[in-house]
């Protein structure tokens, strides 16, 4: 009996494990706070593991609590030219492509509106040789850190939602142990010692 109880609990451990993996979980939650202390926040959907999340999708935007309308998702090439990356969004930020990571480097993102008006941005950056990131916002109350400013790692964190599914899985997991317990201890109380 010790042993079927053992592989119950090892079981439910198991699905406890895979229900609470970040690869199967779609939606996401992002926080990031400026050095001016405003915020940009949100959700998303998309697929990968939480250091490298692609076909971003379903973006929600709040800076400083202010919901931002219309979202899409752009990711940046690269400044190339004289006009800057701001004067032609289209050829700089075109729209997909976007990464979002849990390691400050490998984000590549915009969210925004159709020409700009309001984003939140964390993109590659080059200055003076070094890589690093740049942030910016625009809000409705309008700009955020000014032009590219320079990005904290320790400010920015994404985090898997678990799905209803994840959840009931999880409950599925605690109740094969509960009922393997409840055996283990209906076991132990049935022996007698006469």
């Amino acid at each position: 009996m010790f042993n079927s109880v053992k592989a119950a609990l090892c079981g439910a451990a198991a699905l406890m494990v895979m229900a609470v993996s970040p690869s199967n979980a779609t939606t996401y939650v992002y926080s990031y706070t400026f050095d001016t202390n405003d915020t940009a926040t949100g959700s998303f959907t998309g697929t990968g593991p939480i250091t490298d999340i692609t076909n971003i999708a379903n973006v929600y935007l709040s800076i400083d609590g202010t919901p931002v309308n219309g979202v899409s998702v752009y990711s940046y090439t690269g400044y190339n030219g004289p006009s800057g990356p701001n004067e032609d969004g289209a050829q700089y930020f075109p729209s997909g492509g976007a990464v979002v990571s849990s390691i400050g480097l490998d984000n590549n993102f915009l969210f925004g509106t159709s020409g700009y008006s309001e984003y939140f941005y964390i993109i590659p950056w080059t200055n003076g040789g070094s890589n690093q990131e740049a942030t910016q916002a625009v809000g409705p109350n309008g700009v955020i850190d000014y032009y590219n400013g320079n990005f904290i790692a320790s400010n920015f964190s994404v985090t898997a939602v678990p799905e209803p599914a994840t959840w009931a899985m999880m409950l599925l997991g605690f109740g094969m142990i509960g009922f393997a317990m409840r055996k283990r201890s209906n076991v132990r109380t049935t022996v007698s010692y006469a």
